[in-house]
């Protein structure tokens, strides 16, 4: 099958000089690069309070989040990726989103770019949880829970 100019030209095919693929690409890159400029100047932040935590994640701001709010804390994979995952108590208001991740098994999780690994990360997240609440375990450091 031949390709004639026109169908290039309505594909967006560049029919030599590349303009048609450097107006796209170039936008694309320079905003990878200003977003990977400002994590390195001003990586996300994870505080760990005696209420809740706090997950301040440039540009978006910080987000708190009581332990009240929170049922449980989770490991959840992805694609060979682990993430921190919770899901909510009905004390916070959910909406459509929430619950399509809820029944999908991952209702929140937490950026996969901290120092601490996966795992102890959900174990201490639950774990302060668990006492902010009044349910910790005596003596036992809580385990999160692997859903694949």
């Amino acid at each position: 099958m031949r390709v004639s100019p026109t169908m290039r030209a309505e594909a967006g095919i560049s029919t030599g000089s590349g303009k048609s693929v450097r107006r796209k690409t170039i936008p694309l890159f320079g905003a990878a690069t200003i977003f990977g400029i400002i994590q390195v100047i001003k990586p996300a932040r994870l505080t760990l309070r005696a209420d809740g935590f706090e997950l301040s994640q440039p540009p978006k701001g910080a987000k708190f989040t009581p332990w009240s709010h929170v049922e449980t804390f989770y490991i959840f994979r992805l694609r060979g990726n682990k993430f921190v995952a919770y899901t909510y108590t009905s004390a916070r208001p959910q909406g459509v989103i929430s619950k399509v991740g809820r029944a999908m098994g991952a209702q929140a999780t937490l950026p996969n770019l901290f120092s601490m690994k996966t795992e102890e990360l959900a174990g201490l997240m639950e774990s302060r949880r668990r006492q902010a609440v009044g349910t910790a375990p005596t003596g036992i450091a809580a385990q999160p829970q692997i859903v694949s």
